[in-house]
This record gives structure tokens, sequence and C-alpha cells, in this order.
């Protein structure tokens, strides 16, 4: 019961990363990477 339990949780959280990728759109969010702020102030955040 418990080895159930712990591949019905794996599968979930693969299914839910892959649909989590297979929905992504990349212009509909923010970039997470902050460029502006490392070119700015010399690579010191």
């Amino acid at each position: 019961m418990t080895l159930l339990a712990i591949f019905a949780f794996i599968a979930f959280m693969l299914g839910s990363f892959i649909y989590f990728i297979a929905t992504w759109d990349a212009e509909e969010r923010a970039p997470v990477v902050m460029n502006d702020q490392i070119t700015k102030n010399g690579g010191r955040a």
C-alpha cells in the first residue's frame, strides 16, 4: 500500500510537470532571469 502511494505521488508530480511544460506560453509571463540588474551593476546584484 505504501509503494502504491509513493508511485501515485510520483505519477502525479510527473504529470503536473508535463502539463506545466505543455501549456507554457513564454509571451504571457515575464522572464525569471533579471538580466537588467546584472548589466547595470556590472555583475553585482
